[in-house]
């Protein structure tokens, strides 16, 4: 009779700390409440000191039973045009990535049992069918995201022309329709790579044996009904798994500043790990958060003129000059990035983001402390809509978010009202 394998998990992420952190927390949680085993794979650029700092230091209870394995750099500069968008490279870079997949895993002992890849690592499921493994996607947005990628295949096949030039609904079965104008970024141009890369990936996930969700069936029950009845592989949610905060990091002033502000009256503005803005945006957004005579927090980030994900494979790298170098007049600056404390100390968030770029594990963090959300990457069953909220009872969708700055230039008497965390 064959003796039945000892458990063990092994982990693919794809670059990007905003992926890693995921990966990680799932294999803490599996080491520190099911005592598995568990190897990370990780395919790299280049390693951030905040890459270095979330892998290096002991991270659970019980260091002998992770291992951190970091793949050889693939070099794809041939493969792929310089201004590719993130979602292309990232798929390039994993798809170059497979033979060092292989030879890791045929490296490892105990043989893993299982592989759990991220929302970019799907080309490596095969690999698992050559050592006998089973196989899961870990998919960390929300679960109609993950409706949306497994059903494009089939409204690829259907809709004629571009999605943002359609003059209907999008719609998906089971969750609500979506408007031409919110598909996610990969489907804004068909005849942009990484729309096939994307619209590969959503067919891949049906491959393999289960989706692993970080989300509930309370929070996202309609479109987790949806997803079952689009693939034909059980879906499991499995969160809501977040990192928890470190208190030494904690930017002391900050976190004063926040608890002598009125309950729910302070604004959340991120736009992920890897998310800028133009110099023009960035002003905008400046302007128009002023208007809003809302108190907020803003995870500010210095701005590239260039694609909105542009510094997608720079997050982490170290200090950046300071933020009133390239801010309006009056803003003030602190240093550090706390994202885990500010959502602890009752943030209410406005965050835009795009699924996959970091987003979207900040609005579960959200979720988790019950807090109201206005986000297009992680709003669960409300559907890719995104905005801003400015009060308890008022949503203001992206579309209308046009701000002026007529009259505006000698408006300082709101320095008081506002600050500016700026990050790293």
């Amino acid at each position: 009779m064959e003796e039945t394998p000892t458990p063990h998990a092994a982990f693919l992420s794809s670059p990007g700390i905003g992926h890693q952190i995921p990966v990680l927390e799932l294999a803490k949680h599996l080491i520190t409440q099911h005592n598995i085993p568990v190897t990370i794979l990780i395919v790299t650029t280049h390693t951030s000191p905040a890459e270095s700092h979330l892998f290096h230091p002991p991270t659970t209870t019980s260091p002998n039973l992770l291992r951190i394995v970091q793949l050889p750099p693939v070099d794809v500069s041939s493969l792929l045009d310089p201004a590719a968008a993130v979602v292309t490279q990232l798929c390039v870079m994993m798809r170059a990535a497979v033979p060092s997949v292989r030879s890791a895993l045929l490296g490892l002992r105990p043989r893993p049992t299982s592989l759990i890849v991220d929302i970019f690592g799907s080309e490596s499921l095969p690999v698992a069918d050559e050592f006998r493994m089973v196989k899961y996607v870990y998919i960390t947005t929300n679960a109609w995201f993950a409706a949306l990628t497994c059903y494009c295949h089939v409204l690829d096949k259907e809709v004629v022309g571009q999605y943002v030039d359609q003059t209907e609904m999008l719609r998906i079965p089971g969750c609500k329709p979506v408007r031409p104008e919110d598909v996610v970024d990969p489907m804004l141009d068909r005849n942009d790579q990484q729309y096939k890369e994307y619209v590969r990936l959503g067919v891949d996930y049906s491959s393999a044996h289960g989706m692993l969700l970080n989300t509930w069936e309370d929070l996202d029950l309609l479109s987790l009904n949806a997803l079952r009845s689009i693939v034909d592989v059980p879906v499991y949610p499995i969160g809501p798994l977040t990192r928890a905060a470190e208190p030494e990091a904690t930017n002391t002033e900050l976190m004063e500043w926040l608890d002598q502000q009125p309950g729910e009256s302070v604004l959340y503005v991120s736009f992920g790990s890897g998310g800028t803005l133009s110099v023009e945006q960035l002003t905008e957004l400046a302007w128009g958060l002023e208007m809003s005579q809302q108190r907020f927090v803003w995870v500010v980030r210095p701005p590239i003129d260039g694609q909105a994900d542009a510094s997608f494979f720079s997050s982490g790298n170290g200090a950046v000059s300071g933020a009133a170098d390239f801010l309006p007049n009056g803003f003030v600056g602190e240093g550090g990035d706390q994202a885990d404390e500010l959502v602890e100390h009752g943030l209410e968030p406005g965050q835009g983001g795009e699924g996959g770029g970091g987003g979207g594990e900040g609005a579960l963090e959200v979720q988790v402390a019950d807090l109201d959300l206005g986000d297009s990457a992680g709003a669960a069953d409300e559907g890719p809509v995104a905005g801003v909220r400015v009060g308890p009872d008022k949503f203001v969708p992206s579309k209308k978010l046009g701000f002026s700055r007529i009259n505006l230039l000698n408006r300082f008497d709101w320095m008081g009202l506002c600050r500016i965390h700026e990050t790293w």
